[in-house]
This record gives structure tokens, sequence and C-alpha cells, in this order.
């Protein structure tokens, strides 16, 4: 699918329809499984080379081929480069910005299924998720769409933070266990794991010892490839 003169939210915001419409026609197979697809974005300009644009394409299909989920992976021309997409940047930086202020996240939480169930109890893994109160469509994007630019911008410890204090909460109401992303570069930035450090301890402090036996930290590579 190619989008002419579309960047940043935009252009996921399509890329993510036409992943929603694919996931809606899988094919059910054997043993109660559907298959699954792989979905792959970059972006490109007039000038670029087609081989390079679609080696690009390729690289980011392998990545998620392997990843394991069936969410977008976006992998950027302008990984390494000192100049952004100044459009593009802008309108993500106003949309994860507007998101963080407002209140527009939340957690996306689905019960886990794996090849092997050996789990004491449920387990059940979350996405985080952002609305766009301008879209009338209402479609959320996922972490997997927008934690490559928050990590661009210097805010994947922002959005992270807010998973973990979502998840707590979710915890607190819910039974089972509960599988939070949080980014690498997340941990890698000064102060993030002090402040995870005191949302435990005022788990703790709470007489909450459950919520914390429960939950379950995926480090995630959100944008570190992308």
């Amino acid at each position: 699918v190619l989008i002419q003169g579309a960047g940043g939210p935009d252009a996921m915001r399509v890329a993510q329809a036409v992943h929603h419409s694919l996931q809606q026609s899988r094919i059910m197979l054997s043993g109660g499984r559907s298959c699954r697809w792989a979905f792959a974005m970059t972006d490109f300009t007039p000038a670029e080379d087609l081989s390079v644009v679609f080696a690009r394409l390729d690289t980011a299909l392998m990545a998620a081929e392997s990843a394991g989920h069936n969410e977008i992976e976006m992998l950027s021309g302008a990984q390494g480069q000192s100049v952004k997409p100044a459009a593009a940047e802008a309108a993500w930086h106003e949309l994860l910005h507007r998101a963080l202020a407002g209140d527009a996240v939340s957690l996306a939480v689905e019960r886990a299924i794996y090849g092997r169930q050996g789990f004491h109890q449920p387990r059940y893994e979350s996405t985080l998720t952002i609305t766009d109160p301008s879209q009338n469509d209402g479609q959320p994007l996922t972490g997997f769409a927008f934690m490559p630019a928050a990590v661009r911008l210097g805010l994947s410890s922002d959005f992270d933070a807010r998973a973990i204090h979502l998840a707590l909460a979710w915890l607190a109401e819910n039974t089972g266990e509960l599988v939070v992303r949080v980014s690498v570069t997340s941990f890698l930035k000064a102060g993030f794991t002090q402040k995870f450090r005191e949302a435990l301890d005022a788990e703790k402090a709470a007489g909450r010892d459950n919520v914390l036996q429960r939950l379950i930290i995926e480090l995630d590579a959100y944008g570190v490839c992308a």
C-alpha cells in the first residue's frame, strides 16, 4: 500500500486500518488457531531509490515475522541520520504531548494464549494505547505504532511510567498475572528506574504484595531498531 503525501500519525492510522481489516480476514487453522499476518511499514521520499525502500521494508518484514506479535513493525529511512522529517516529527510531538496531558492513555488487556498452558493462574498481556480526540474514527494507536516516535522524542519513559501505574491499578481490581511491555530505552533514561521503584514501594507500603507478585515486566525494543 502506497500512501502519498502522508506522514507520522496520519500514515500510521491508515496502516492500522489496513491491519485491522486483514486481521478480521484471517483463516482458521487446525487446533483452533488462525493464520497470522506480518506487517511492515517505512517512509520514503521521491528522490529515494526504490531498491533501498524495498530493502527497508524487507528488513522490517523479517523483524515482524520473528517478533511473535501481529503488530506493525516500522523501520524509518531516517534511522541513524541527524535530519528527521520535520512535519512528521512535529505531528508526533503534538499528538504524544496531547495524549500525556489529557486522559488519552489507556491499557488494552487481553487473555494470553500460549502453545503450552502451564500457569498457576490466568495470564494477561497488556498494550499501551492512545486515542486522538481530533479523529472521528475513534481508533486508538497501539504502543507498537507510537512508541518508536516516543523513543525518538525522548518520551518513552513518560509513557512507560503511565503504563506501569495503569497496570498496578488493573492488578488491584482483577485476578491473574499481567504482562506489561516497557521500552529498553526507558530504563536507560535517568530517573526512570527510581520512579519505577517508588511505584512498587508504594504498593508494598499499602500492603498489596499480591499485586507485585502478579506484575510481569517484558522489555521491548520499541524504537531501538525502528
